[in-house]
């Protein structure tokens, strides 16, 4: 019996090492030549050619002059009427790129899944590419979209904590926040700030993203709850519950003892003029807790350099809900990149995905990076604090809008708008969470079941 095994593992071996790979000690194995000096072009598709060489091109053939790299622009199919995903699909099959830029998490899932992606496990392990280095959360969310493997990484994302001035913390004898407060927590927290100063400037316990309209506020809250507002597989709404009602009313009570900031002219959909951050209460020391995202650092950053802003300050994750305690908000990944599984330059590909999710990258960018890099050492070094909050929670799966493709484009606009006036009318008084979330159901579901229908008039065309 012995042959018959043995030639079956050398017939096995024999196609591994004609595939450019090999069986070393303790199972490594090689998964890619090394790179090679002769030129080569890598085709890598990105949403602007320009956009693409001042912020990775530029410096990765600085350091492989021998790859010239030719950009698939999607800047010319953004702007014409033909946009579709259909569009989009045609496009790269025509394109070929070697190195796919993922609109969205829904089409890398779709991707990973119809095998067409480069699985990156084993050349990472090959070339002791360190993980490690790289935002947990992140490789982890794309590590289970993925199936289990690893089809992708991402640059930079977008994320949100919580600040706090600790100043106003000591000053009123708060005891400051923690990592994974509930939302319950956090409200009475933020209530203890709800008091008269003396002046015309009072003194908020909360604020998110700057005073943003409440239905807004309010869908990211429902989002790490694992609650949708839509379920896009059936196209029905979900919002007549009472989990709903329940968030709405808590946020619009807090809204209404004084504690929460919103910009009132968004609260009643009218029209502001001037940077918002020029306003923000948190900046100018009036506000104990702001939920925010990189912009608000910048902004602390700028003005603490120049003694605009003199308190004490510090972060939080953000508020969860206590049955997923680990599961945070709104997360997007701001650039993520893959490797087409078809890709005759797999090699220079991942070359190419190695590079700009390094240290020697990172250092250089981090100066004039305006998102959060996903090597975390980069930005923590840019900022002078430790972000992890900002990455210390798993992105809520409800907020990553994964299965909305089927979902006419044409709907949210006009939904937004309507929710926007029907939660607006819970935090000013003219309706109760049941009756806007009523309408809401009522009305939301016969603007998605109009842009469902007008949608399959104009595919038969």
């Amino acid at each position: 019996m012995r042959t018959p095994l043995f030639s079956v593992f050398a017939s096995v071996l024999l196609l591994v090492t004609s595939a450019g790979c090999r069986l070393e000690g303790h199972g490594d194995v090689q998964a890619l030549k090394p790179m090679e000096q002769e030129p080569v072009t890598l085709k890598i598709m990105y949403e602007n050619e320009e956009r693409f060489y001042s912020k990775y091109g530029n410096l990765f053939m600085a350091k492989y002059p021998n790859v010239n790299i030719e950009v698939a622009s999607m800047e010319a199919m953004y702007r014409s009427n033909r946009y579709s995903i259909a569009a989009m699909e045609e496009w790269i099959e025509r394109e070929r790129p070697d190195v796919l830029y993922m609109m969205n998490m829904e089409q890398f899932v779709q991707y990973a899944a119809e095998g067409k992606l480069y699985d990156m496990d084993m050349v990472i392990r090959q070339d002791r590419f360190d993980l490690n280095a790289l935002a947990p959360s992140v490789v982890e969310l794309l590590r289970e979209k993925g199936g289990g493997s690893l089809y992708g990484l991402g640059t930079t994302y977008y994320s949100l904590a919580m600040f706090y001035n600790k100043d106003l913390f000591d000053k009123y004898g708060v005891p400051y926040p923690q990592n994974r407060m509930s939302w319950e927590k956090v409200y009475k927290l933020a209530q203890r700030f709800a008091v008269e100063t003396g002046d015309s400037l009072p003194v908020y316990g909360l604020q998110s993203r700057n005073g943003q309209h409440p239905y807004y506020f309010v869908k990211s809250i429902g989002g790490g709850q694992l609650l949708d507002m839509i379920d896009p597989v059936n196209q029905k709404l979900t919002l007549a519950s009472d989990a709903w009602v329940k968030i709405v009313r808590n946020a619009a009570d807090v809204y209404k003892s004084g504690a929460l900031y919103l910009v009132q002219d968004w609260l009643h959909n009218k029209q502001t003029f001037g940077d918002p951050r020029n306003r923000d209460p948190f900046l100018a020391g009036r506000t104990a807790m702001a939920i925010d995202d990189v912009s608000l650092l910048r902004w602390l950053k700028e003005k603490g350099a120049k003694k605009e802003v003199t308190f004490d300050w510090d972060l939080v994750t953000v508020p969860v809900d206590p049955k997923h305690a680990d599961t945070g908000s709104d997360f997007m990944f701001t650039d993520l990149f893959a490797i087409s599984s078809r890709s005759s330059q797999l090699r220079p590909a991942w070359e190419f995905i190695k590079y700009i999710h390094g240290e020697e990258y990172a250092k250089i960018k981090s100066r004039t990076e305006t998102s959060l890099m996903t090597r975390v050492k980069a930005s923590n070094e840019a900022y002078g604090r430790n972000l992890e909050a900002f990455y210390a929670l798993k992105p809520a799966d409800t907020l990553l809008y994964i299965g909305y493709n089927q979902i006419p484009a044409s709907f949210p606009q006009s939904f937004n708008v309507l929710a926007a006036s029907e939660i607006g009318a819970v935090f000013t008084g003219g309706k109760s969470p049941e009756e806007a979330l009523g309408v809401l159901q009522t009305k939301g579901q016969e603007l998605l079941d109009k842009a469902i229908q007008t949608q399959r008039e104009e595919s038969k065309k």
